[in-house]
């Protein structure tokens, strides 16, 4: 009999030893074994004897695998020793294992030890930092908003100082009745001096004004317009464009003189109030700011996440510790 055969034959049937109630050994179990076996349980089943048909035909056909099939019953004892082999050898590696677990529970022991010290250090530490961070998130916090609060106030005065001073970048263009300047011309021609923020054009009344957003621009025009030097003398400016224009400032020579004068003061107000922030410990970029605010943001997280994370390391280092040993 071929062991494929061996193998149908037995899914089908069963273990004849099993059915035939022999404990299976290393050792052959010999003939003399299963006739003895037959003999018992057939006198219990036979069917004369009021017991179950099929019962004894699997007895039946049992004893004859076994007794009168010699192939079936080497390759049913080789088989059922390989499964008493691997049974041994899945023992012995439970036993290894076994082993390794409570190697593995020693050495968390002895780690949990170290952690618990070491965790303890760490949180009186933490609390420490925790404590000092929350003092300085509260100033920072005081500070910010007294910032805040400044700068508002900076922004207003900033735009109200804008808005003031913001006529002496006029200029004031006038052309004669039969000329014409439009928009475009007038920002190709006095570009040169500087950015423009806007052109206004009165054609019905042959002027216009520019606003520079600078004052040098301004001041760069009208000079470069100007008929006579200050010494009285002809200018000798005669190849820009446009040199039938005439270009002078927005606002009069007295009230330019008298908002020149304040815009100097107010300048001179700013860079003494720049240089009080600059001595102020807390006065940092919004970069700076924002780097601190996230500094104490992240410990903050840190110290709550301290006690979850310590036992997250420890189940992975025990995950990892037991691989590598297995």
């Amino acid at each position: 009999m071929e062991y494929n055969q061996f193998l149908k034959e037995f899914k089908s049937f069963g273990n004849p030893y099993k059915i035939l109630g022999i404990d299976f050994e290393n050792d052959t179990i010999t003939e003399k074994i299963i006739k003895k076996q037959y003999n018992k349980l057939s006198l219990i089943h036979h069917p004369d004897r009021g017991g179950q048909k099929e019962i004894f035909h699997q007895i039946k056909k049992a004893s004859e695998l076994l007794l009168k099939h010699d192939d079936f019953k080497n390759h049913l004892d080789s088989y059922l020793k390989n499964i008493k082999q691997r049974q041994k050898e899945f023992e012995n590696l439970e036993d290894k294992r076994k082993d390794i677990l409570d190697d593995l529970v020693a050495q968390e022991d002895l780690w949990e030890k170290k952690q618990k010290q070491e965790e303890k250090k760490k949180m009186e530490e933490l609390i420490k930092q925790q404590k000092y961070r929350e003092e300085l998130d509260k100033e920072y916090q005081e500070y910010k908003q007294r910032k805040e609060q400044m700068g508002k106030k900076e922004e207003k005065a900033e735009e109200n100082k804008n808005k003031e001073f913001a006529k002496l970048a006029q200029i004031k263009i006038k052309w004669g009745p039969n000329q014409m300047y439009t928009e475009n011309l007038l920002k190709i021609i006095f570009q040169s001096y500087g950015k423009i923020n806007q052109i206004m054009v009165i054609q019905e009344k042959n002027t216009a004004v520019i606003e520079y957003s600078q004052i040098p621009s301004a001041e760069k025009a009208v000079k470069a317009y100007k008929k006579e030097d200050e010494d009285g003398k002809q200018n000798e400016n005669n190849t820009i464009q446009g040199d039938d224009l005439e270009v002078k400032y927005v606002v009069k020579k007295k009230e330019r003189k008298k908002l020149l004068e304040k815009l100097q003061n107010v300048n001179e107000s700013s860079k003494n109030n720049q240089n009080q922030k600059n001595s102020d410990p807390f006065d940092l970029s919004s970069e700076s700011l924002n780097k601190i605010q996230s500094t104490i943001n992240k410990q903050s997280q840190h110290f709550q996440k301290t006690m979850t994370q310590r036992e997250k390391d420890k189940q992975e280092y025990l995950k990892n510790l037991q691989k590598t040993q297995i």
